[in-house]
């Protein structure tokens, strides 16, 4: 993975991960995983979901059962990642 060769090696290093979910929250989770197995893990703030219709905010989930397209493009997932 590249962005760990990027990421400078500081305990403040931090890398903003920013994906929409119009490509469903599979495609989100197997990135998380792998930038996991690369020693990349969400700083203490976690990873927040963003309404960009209602302007709120929820905690991440991996699985939210059936979301039609208009609901999926609706959310934004905001990370900062940094090293293990």
């Amino acid at each position: 993975m590249s962005l760990d060769l990027l990421l400078q090696i500081s305990p403040s290093a931090r890398i903003l991960v920013i994906a929409g979910l119009h490509t469903g929250r599979t495609v989100v989770c197997q990135f998380l995983k792998l930038a996991k197995t690369q020693g990349l893990v969400p700083d203490e703030n976690g990873i927040t979901e963003y309404d960009l219709l209602k302007g709120g905010t929820r905690p991440w989930e991996e699985d939210r059962g059936a979301e039609d397209t208009t609901e999926k493009k609706r959310w934004l997932i905001v990370t900062q990642l940094k090293r293990q």
